[in-house]
């Protein structure tokens, strides 16, 4: 697992258009995680595909396009927090927050 966070733009195409979401990603096992609160997963945990276009020094224009689903998992939940708690304590009350949810990016490509 890598410890590296990544700014980003979440890119979701969805039958009422696309949408563009600020968010910091982090690579785990092969896979692109991000969270979000609760109140926001109905914009965007069903589109059919999602780009993520990371914006920083450590993955500089790198696109990332795949599958988006949304873990329950409590690991996840822990590993997510423990990687991203400075950014994720602003706005979320901790690993237990109902409203915390972890978005895991499964890629198919990237470039």
């Amino acid at each position: 697992m890598t410890q590296d966070s990544s700014i980003g733009v979440l890119a979701v195409y969805g039958p009422e258009g696309s949408r563009l979401w600020p968010m910091i990603f982090s690579q785990v096992d092969g896979e692109w995680w991000t969270a979000t609160s609760r109140q926001h997963t109905d914009d965007f945990i069903h589109a059919d595909h999602v780009d993520i276009l990371l914006m920083d020094d450590t993955f500089a224009n790198t696109r990332v396009s795949g599958t988006l689903e949304e873990s329950r998992a409590p690991d996840d939940r822990r590993r997510l927090w423990g990687i991203q708690s400075p950014y994720l304590a602003r706005w979320c009350d901790g690993v237990e927050d109902p409203n915390l949810v972890v978005l895991k990016v499964h890629p198919l490509t990237t470039t």
